[in-house]
Parts: structure tokens; C-alpha cells; sequence
């Protein structure tokens, strides 16, 4: 099983080839069953064991194998499968699992009687057996060493205890900050409290950043993202690239995301949330290494997954308007308390999401220029709709959007 989060598939079948009545290619397992062939691996009249992926319908039944090469030594049949979890239905104790074959792609697996510790968009690794024209789970056990938690604690302390606290906590601050980029002499802005902690603006002659405490453990965190050179071959390679690939809205209401490949970037809009149904999220899986979050405004479609996201992407800058970054305060917190009190689905982020992404989440002025990654042009442009909702322009070399 691979050791990264890539989604992966990995079937082994034993079987002969042969041809259908429409002389279409196909595979009898020794079952019985019969399934359609794809790929160009497949040879007439051979028998063997096969290297496979499975393609399912809506039904979730198994319709095609696609050969990707014949076996010359003997193993084990099973599929090996390794993908995230969807959502997870608390009352049937099922799991929709997705496992991208492709970017154009994707098996989704049901889970029958689901691990307790198992929680959405987990990855979890599987394996499984075809058995009457679908894939049975055998065992299905959750990454743990991809959990990422917060050092954020929250608990009441009133004000009095804060107050007395902050010198030792600005001294807390300006040590993390010094030790996070090398920089000393920050001067740090008065002090706020957001969810249970002390937040400052720091800064000094070379940059400007926020740094956290924590008022119960008294861990600091810093918002600081290092300025990100490129290979002159790379940006030359992707100098006139510009693609957009919806990752949720497309064809649906809410989960509005895209990607955006403009010059050597990969920049992502939006992360929202569906309203209903088991599919809350957006394609996820099909990011790579994003550089740059940018969101229009805060409605519950457009910044619902923003946590899940930065739980993922975690060095990955996030920027929006002042408007949005005050309203999203609002409807992150709202949402996790609906998700907290749904009797039918599991939370997709917990309060340390919740707290993590509200300290990462940047603000920039509305129509004004801004370049938050070498070479490219940002601009929010009023959209009205509501309070810090605006457009976007991207502008890259000669591509603009």
C-alpha cells in the first residue's frame, strides 16, 4: 500500500478472455461471472491473472474491468484501495468512500457497519473482494498518520485572567516569531482575542504577519508562508497556461470550487459545501499542490469546506476581503454547530479546524491591486450580492481570467 494520500487502486482477478455475442471483449472470473473488458492489455483467449481496475455504475455494480497488464507471477485475487471518505451516514453506519481512477473518474464504495474511528474525509485504506458483480469490503482501516490537530485548546477564561496573562503571552509571541522566520525587533499590534486566544498583527521591516497564543496551553502559532521561488524551467514551461477545472457547482447547487492553472500556479476558488445529499464536499483529490486559495464571499456554498481544505493544504495561503473574513467568522461557526446537531451525518471539521482557519485566513483590500505570488496580478472587484462579496481577476504573463 503506498505511504502518501494519493487515491489508489490496485485489483487482482483471475480469468479468461473472451469474446461476447457482439464480439465485444470480456473476462469470466472462475465464478462464474462475466464482465466487460477495457484497456489495451486485454488479449482474446488468454487466461491468467490480470492487473485490473474496476469501473462501477450508479448502482455501485461492478460493469468493466479495465486490464492494465497480465500477471506473470501467482497472487492473491482482492483489490487494494486506498480513498477518501466522503461523508458517513450515522444512523446506517455506512461510509461513502471515493477512490479516483483518473481525473475524469472515480469509484465510489459503500461501507457497511463503518469503523467508529473512521470520520469524513479521512483517508482509509481498503480491501476488498468481488463478489455477485459488486466490491465487499473486507477491512477498512482509517491513515492515522495523516491526522493534523491544532494546538488550539478552547476553554472559558474570563477576562481578568487574559488581562493578566498578556505580557507573558506577548513575550510567548515574539519568541515564536523570532524562531518561525529568523526575525527579530517585531513590533506587535494591541493584542485581540479571538476564540479563546491572544492575536496579533507583527511586524517589522521586512514583513507583516499574525501570530496567535494559546490562553490554555500557551502555545503560539505564526501565520507566515514563505515567499515561493520557482525553477526559471518550470515557469517557462507553464508561461501561457491557463486551464479552469470545476471541482464542485459545475452541474449541481452548492460545493463550489475550481481550479485554476494559470502561468506556473495552481490557484483555487472558492471551497463551499452541497446543503444536502452525501456527497457535502468538493473533488478534493483532484488538487495537487495549490498555491493560493482566493474567495469571493462567505455563504455556506462558497466557504463551507474552507477548514476541510486547510486541514489538507495546510501551507497554502488563504485570502478573501475584510467583509468576508467577518461574516465567515459567522457562518463557519453557525455551520459546525448544524453539523454537530445533524443525527444523520458526521462533522466535517471540528472546532480546531474551525479556530485554525479563521487565524490562517488573510484579508486584502477590495479594488486594489495585490501580488500574493511572484509574477501574478490579484484583484477583488465589489460583486455586491452580499457584504465582501466580490469578483476576482487573475493575471498571469499574457493569460488573464
Amino acid at each position: 500500500m503506498p505511504e502518501t494520500s494519493n487515491h489508489y487502486f490496485r485489483g487482482i482477478v483471475t480469468g479468461r478472455i473472451t469474446r461476447s455475442k457482439d464480439q465485444k471483449l470480456q473476462i469470466q472470473l472462475p465464478d462464474g461471472s462475466i464482465f466487460k473488458v477495457g484497456g489495451d492489455a486485454a488479449k482474446e483467449s488468454s487466461a491468467g491473472q490480470w492487473l485490473v481496475i474496476p469501473v462501477t455504475a450508479s448502482t455501485g455494480e461492478v460493469t468493466t474491468l479495465k486490464i492494465l497488464e497480465m500477471l506473470s507471477a501467482q497472487e492473491e485475487d482482492g483489490f487494494q484501495l486506498v480513498g477518501r471518505v466522503g461523508q458517513i451516514a450515522k444512523k446506517q453506519q455506512t461510509a461513502l468512500v471515493e477512490i479516483a481512477a483518473s481525473q475524469a473518474s472515480c469509484l465510489k464504495l459503500r461501507i457497511s457497519g463503518c469503523p467508529v474511528d473512521l470520520v469524513a474525509n479521512d483517508e482509509v485504506h481498503i480491501t476488498a473482494h468481488l463478489i455477485n458483480n459488486k466490491l465487499q469490503v473486507a477491512t477498512a482501516v482509517p491513515a492515522k498518520n495523516l491526522e493534523i490537530t491544532s494546538p488550539v485548546t478552547p476553554r472559558n477564561l474570563d477576562a481578568e485572567q487574559l488581562e493578566r496573562s498578556s505580557p507573558e503571552f506577548a513575550e510567548i509571541a515574539q519568541a515564536a516569531l523570532t524562531q518561525e522566520t529568523g526575525l527579530k525587533n517585531w513590533q506587535l499590534s494591541e493584542p485581540t482575542v479571538q476564540k479563546k486566544c491572544w492575536e496579533w498583527v507583527a511586524t517589522n521591516k521586512t514583513m507583516t504577519t499574525r501570530v496567535m497564543v494559546n490562553a490554555i496551553t500557551k502555545e503560539a502559532e505564526v501565520a507566515y508562508y514563505e515567499t515561493i521561488a520557482l525553477e526559471p524551467a518550470a515557469v517557462q514551461e507553464h508561461h501561457d497556461r491557463l486551464n479552469v477545472t470545476p471541482l464542485g457547482a459545475a452541474r449541481s447547487i452548492g460545493a463550489s470550487c475550481f481550479r485554476v492553472e494559470i502561468g506556473p500556479y495552481e490557484i483555487i476558488l472558492d471551497a463551499g459545501t452541497r446543503p444536502k445529499g452525501s456527497q457535502p464536499l468538493p473533488e478534493f483529490d483532484l488538487i495537487h499542490n495549490p498555491n493560493l486559495i482566493l474567495i469571493t464571499h462567505a455563504h455556506q456554498d462558497h466557504i463551507g469546506a474552507l477548514p476541510v481544505f486547510h486541514r489538507l493544504f495546510g501551507a497554502t495561503p488563504m485570502i478573501c476581503s475584510y467583509g468576508t473574513k467577518e461574516i465567515a467568522e459567522v457562518m463557519l461557526t453557525d455551520c459546525l454547530k448544524v453539523q454537530e446537531l445533524s443525527e444523520d451525518f458526521q462533522s466535517l471539521f471540528d472546532e480546531s479546524d474551525l479556530y485554525a482557519t479563521l487565524f490562517h485566513l488573510q484579508t486584502q483590500a477590495v479594488s486594489e491591486d495585490f501580488s500574493p505570488l511572484p509574477g501574478l496580478k490579484v484583484r477583488f472587484i465589489p460583486a455586491g450580492h452580499i457584504v465582501g462579496a466580490v469578483c476576482i481577476y487573475l493575471e498571469y504573463g499574457d493569460r488573464s481570467l
